[in-house]
This record gives C-alpha cells, sequence and structure tokens, in this order.
C-alpha cells in the first residue's frame, strides 16, 4: 500500500485475524462462525492469508480502523455499536428498521468505520484470495484513489458511496462472515460483505444515483446508518430500497438532516 521498496512483507489476513475468533459460539457443537463466499457457505476458522503489506501498513490498518471496529462489533456477549444506536432516537424508522445520523452520536467513529471497511474492500481488489485467476471485488481506476484515501493522502474518493446497516435485535447473521463481492448494478457496481452484526455496500462510479449517495456513511448528509432486522436482506438493498421508496420516511429524513 505505501509502495516502498526492500520492506519485509508481513502475512496479511483477507478478514481480520481476531473476527473469526469473536464470532464463535461456545455453546454450539460447531463454535465456528459461518463463512459465506460466492460458491459455497462453511463453518470454518480457516482464514485466507497472503504476504502483502509491510508492517507499518499492517498497522495503519489496525489504528485507524480495525481497532475500533473489532472493539465494538458483535461480540460473544456484548455489540456495543449495536446498544449505542439503541440508546438514540432514529430520525427514520418502520417496522424493523431505523435511520440514524451519526453526527449525532459523537460516539461512534465515523471515520473508523469507513476506514475499515474501506480497507477490506481494498484488500479484496489487490490479491487473489479465493479463486485462481479471480479477485473478488474489481475497484478498476478506483483502487488506486483508495489506495492513496487508506494511506492518508486524500480523502474519502467523492465517486464512491460506503453504506453500513447495523443488526437490530438477533439475527441468522449475527455468526456470518461474507467475503467481499459484487456486480455491476446499472450505472454503477455494487460490492458488500458482512462481519460481526454489520454489512457494508461500497458503491462506486460517478453515475452512482443520488439517493443512494445519500445514505453514504462518509458523505451523505447527517452520515447516516441504518439498523434493521433484515441484515441480511439489507446486502441485497431491501432496507435501503424501502425507506428510499417511502416518502413519508425519505422526508423525514432530510428535515432531520
Amino acid at each position: 500500500m505505501c509502495l516502498r521498496d526492500g520492506i519485509e512483507l508481513q502475512r496479511s489476513h483477507f478478514i481480520p485475524k481476531a473476527a473469526y475468533r469473536l464470532l464463535l459460539d461456545k455453546t454450539a457443537k460447531n463454535p465456528r462462525p459461518f463463512l459465506i463466499s460466492n460458491k459455497s457457505i462453511v463453518q470454518t476458522n480457516e482464514q485466507p492469508t497472503a504476504f502483502l503489506l509491510c508492517r507499518d501498513c499492517e498497522q495503519r490498518f489496525h489504528r485507524n480502523g480495525e481497532s475500533w471496529f473489532l472493539k465494538h462489533c458483535l461480540r460473544e456477549n456484548h455489540f456495543g455499536l449495536q446498544d449505542m444506536l439503541a440508546a438514540r432516537t432514529p430520525v427514520a424508522s418502520q417496522p424493523g428498521t431505523d435511520v440514524y445520523y451519526l453526527n449525532r452520536i459523537p460516539e461512534i467513529d465515523v471515520s473508523a468505520l469507513a476506514y475499515f471497511a474501506s480497507s477490506i474492500f481494498w484488500r479484496g481488489a489487490i490479491h487473489r484470495w479465493v479463486a485462481p485467476g479471480s479477485f473478488a471485488v474489481k475497484l478498476g481506476p478506483y483502487g488506486e484513489l483508495f489506495r492513496q484515501y487508506l494511506i492518508g493522502e486524500i480523502d474519502f474518493p467523492k465517486d464512491a458511496s460506503l453504506q453500513c446497516a447495523v443488526l437490530k435485535g438477533e439475527g441468522q447473521y449475527s455468526r456470518v462472515i461474507t467475503e467481499p463481492h459484487g456486480e455491476r448494478k446499472d450505472t454503477y457496481h455494487r460490492f458488500k460483505f458482512t462481519m460481526g452484526g454489520l454489512s457494508f455496500a461500497l458503491l462506486v462510479g460517478k453515475l452512482v444515483p443520488t439517493h443512494l449517495r445519500e445514505y453514504c456513511l462518509v458523505r451523505g448528509p447527517g452520515s447516516p446508518i441504518i439498523s434493521t432486522v433484515l441484515l441480511d436482506k439489507w446486502s441485497e438493498d431491501a432496507a435501503v430500497k424501502k425507506i428510499t421508496e417511502n416518502p413519508l420516511l425519505l422526508a423525514a429524513l432530510r428535515r432531520n438532516r
């Protein structure tokens, strides 16, 4: 990531090693978390690794996002981020789904969430982690922009929208890790992954629709985040679609910026 020559590379993890440990269910017959890829669903502790990053870049990832995420994501007996949202009043709601503005919840580190998610998507774009000859994420020209953002040279890319949903209550996705994957959607590309009770979606392209840009964790008005019981369906844009297609909810969102 730093582009320095002659630096010793570390054995880097695609998904943070600690995430697997945090999602163990010690009461279950098989305590391992579920890992979902575009080809399979398995319960495993096996973690894709590669000699990819230098020690300084690994520490940058840990310091700027990974540490905060792992502290506040779903853990064995605690889900800090869920608790922080539940203690606040949403700016828009419908059964099972609430929307909050993080610029009103200072204890939630938006920059750490955005950095962590971006680092996972970027790692998926620069290395063949799973199937030979394939990449989990195809960022194209945006890959270099995200590298510059992660190294601290530029702000979050303006032609990207990062969306985040948090599991509300308990659900089947509480012990799920999905490897980043995606597809082209009309005029833009969309990639997503789920981990630790959170789902992230990254949309890139100059023609990302305005209503989807409004839900960007970084650049959207108020830094919106969704809390939903439909976390698995949100991964398919269901929760976002329901909010944006409901005129009353969308109006409430815009009034409360």
